[in-house]
């Protein structure tokens, strides 16, 4: 039988009390984060107390308590060292820079994607720099930021074809149920032509067949309506015409 003493630091109830399997393995996915509990795999593996035990023993108490610590941590859910290594290993990042254009007195700006795994939310963050009539001292300007579905702009914004779509639904605002993959919304400018803005999202993803990577971004000069019901235009592209600037997203080494 495994020693209680460790099993009740950490678990907060003793083995006596489960000697079911079903509850033993309930009890150890309900109380440890599911990645990271070594005793959860061998349970699962149908190993039984007695082979617990016994891989335990060979270890030895003091680096089984270690052990524990380490992967399991002291509180049920709380973050741990080996958690946070494994996201930060996991973790993707993915920018697209900006180009200035001085017909529209844009002196640059980036916009970058941080994922950890894939079932994480992205952080999103949007930074944008205006020169001359685009720079104002007030917050009223909005600036409509969209992904597209191809990363050319070989003819510049022309070519980097509708919003990225790849599920066929309507246009919407960022936190609308059902929007496109693409819908990025609005980004406020924060006075002296400076844009910049953060979000987390759920739908962007820097993984799978529908990742964002090696698409494009496009910022269009007119606020974004988010799709109206009804306007046609809106459920298309938010009424946000007149694309200003935009750039490839391309995988990266650090954000900005």
């Amino acid at each position: 039988m495994l020693p209680s003493d460790p099993i009740q630091k950490y678990f907060g109830v003793t083995l006596e009390r489960h000697l079911n399997y079903r509850k033993y393995l309930e009890l150890c996915v309900n109380k440890i984060p599911k990645r990271n509990c070594i005793l959860r795999e061998l349970a699962k593996n149908n190993m039984g107390h007695l082979t617990i035990c016994s891989a335990i023993v060979n270890l030895a108490l003091c680096c089984m308590q270690l052990t524990v610590a380490l992967l399991c941590g002291p509180e049920a859910g709380a973050p741990n060292w080996f958690d946070v290594k494994l996201r930060e290993s996991m973790r993707t990042i993915a920018v697209c820079a900006v180009e200035p254009d001085p017909k529209l007195n844009l002196e640059g700006g980036w916009v970058s994607f941080v994922q950890g795994t894939p079932d994480d939310f992205v952080d999103i963050a949007v930074y944008l720099l205006f020169s001359g009539s685009h720079a104002t001292n007030g917050t009223n300007l909005q600036y409509g930021v969209h992904i597209h579905q191809y990363g050319d702009i070989s003819n510049g914004c022309g070519s980097t074809g509708g919003l990225f779509n790849p599920y066929g639904l309507s246009h919407g605002g960022p936190y609308t149920r059902g929007r496109l993959v693409g819908d990025l919304g609005n980004f406020k400018q924060q006075g002296g032509g400076v844009v910049y803005g953060t979000r987390s999202d759920d739908v962007v993803s820097l993984y799978g067949a529908y990742s964002v990577i090696g698409r494009s971004i496009v910022v269009y000069e007119r606020v974004d309506d988010l799709g109206v019901p009804g306007d046609k235009g809106s459920l298309t592209t938010g009424n946000a015409e007149l694309p200003i600037a935009c750039c490839v997203i391309g995988l990266g080494t650090s954000s900005p």
